[in-house]
C-alpha cells in the first residue's frame, strides 16, 4: 500500500514569498480594487473613497485584500455585492 501524499511546507512557504509571486498576487488584487472603485455605488463618495489594498502576511504566504473602511461598507457590501464580484474581475493572467 502507498503512502498517502503530504505536501512539502517548506516548498510552499518559499514560493507563497518570492516576489514575483507577490509581486503577481498583488496586481490581481489591484484589477479587483480597480474593478470595485469603477463599480461602486456613489452617494456621498465616501464609501467609494475607502477602497484600498491590505496586505496580509502569514507565515505561509502573502496576500493582497480589497477592502472598504467607510462606517457604511458593510451595509453597502451586503446591498450590492460590490467587493464580492470585484474579485472575478482580478483573475489571474
Amino acid at each position: 500500500m502507498s503512502k498517502p501524499w503530504t505536501p512539502n511546507e517548506e516548498f510552499f512557504r518559499r514560493l507563497g514569498r518570492l516576489p514575483l509571486v507577490i509581486a503577481m498576487t498583488r496586481a490581481a488584487a489591484a484589477r479587483s480594487m480597480a474593478a470595485a472603485i469603477a463599480s461602486a455605488p456613489v452617494d456621498t463618495g465616501e464609501y467609494k473613497s475607502t477602497i484600498r489594498l491590505e496586505r496580509v502576511d502569514t507565515n505561509r504566504i502573502v496576500m493582497f485584500r480589497v477592502v472598504a473602511d467607510s462606517e457604511h461598507a458593510l451595509v453597502v457590501e451586503s446591498r450590492t455585492g460590490n467587493l464580492a464580484r470585484s474579485v472575478r474581475a482580478g483573475g489571474a493572467r
